[in-house]
């Protein structure tokens, strides 16, 4: 698990260890959605969420890009100074995939397995040198604050390496992880959302000012149509009245 290593010191072989016993059962999950049915037993599930003012459009771009994830993920530069990473794949698609190696992080990969359409990601994760990869999901919903973001994680941890590292402190360590990362992602899109609706503020006024001048361009247009025509009026009317009076005199 991608969490899991990113806490872990990498010169530890029973971690190693620990991590091929508990990887040894595949999870038997082709990709993890609400509806995958999730064993009971031999496994640790972590779930955390967040609420995000903004809509889902701008939260969707940061999970199905995993160019940005070294950027609001735990996983960073900031954790792991030295680490690399390597991006495969169109990103938004499936099979989109990063590689990272690092002292800190060690090394691992993951996969997109299932991209949704401002609805959040699934995806696969393996650690060191596992052959099973855990699973795990980001969702996005719109709530009434913007959107609802929620993310979990699958991992196969059973006998025997919960005996040496206990699923509940396993767990403890990938919530925190998740909850910066969430806290991250929130900051970004938020920061997005209100760049857009300024931008389209900015849009609307200069469409009101256009429009107000439009209008007050019209309306000095139809006035000295107006002021003409009245001139026009009464010079006809003054010519008449000359006339008429010259008729009289005659």
């Amino acid at each position: 698990m991608f969490a899991v290593l990113s806490a872990a010191n990498p010169e530890s072989t029973l971690f190693a260890l620990l991590l091929a016993l508990a990887e040894a059962k595949p999870l038997d999950i082709d990709v993890l959605t609400p509806n995958s049915t999730i064993p009971s037993k031999g496994v640790v599930v972590i779930t955390q969420s967040t609420e995000v003012a903004a809509a889902p459009q701008f939260v969707q771009p940061y999970l199905q890009d995993l160019n940005t994830w070294p950027t609001w993920t735990s996983w960073s530069k900031d954790r792991d100074p030295g680490a690399t990473w390597s991006f495969a794949g169109d990103v938004g698609k499936t099979g989109h995939s990063m590689t990272w190696d690092g002292k800190v992080l060690m090394t691992g990969r993951l996969a997109l397995t299932a991209v949704n359409d401002n609805a959040g990601i699934a995806y696969d994760t393996w650690s060191g040198h596992s052959k099973d990869p855990s699973k795990g999901r980001i969702t996005v919903t719109a709530s009434e604050v913007g959107s609802k973001v929620e993310w979990q994680d699958v991992t196969q941890w059973g006998f025997p390496a919960s005996l040496f590292f206990p699923a509940k402190k396993l767990d403890e360590m990938v919530s925190a992880d998740f909850v910066v990362g969430l806290g991250k992602l929130k900051v970004l899109a938020e920061a997005d959302a209100a760049r857009a609706a300024a931008e389209a503020a900015r849009i609307a006024a200069e469409e009101a000012a256009r429009k107000a001048a439009e209008e007050a361009a019209a309306k000095a247009a139809a006035e000295e149509a107006a002021r003409k025509a009245a001139e026009e009026a009464a010079a006809k009317a003054a010519e008449e009245a000359a006339a008429k009076s010259k008729k009289k005199k005659r």
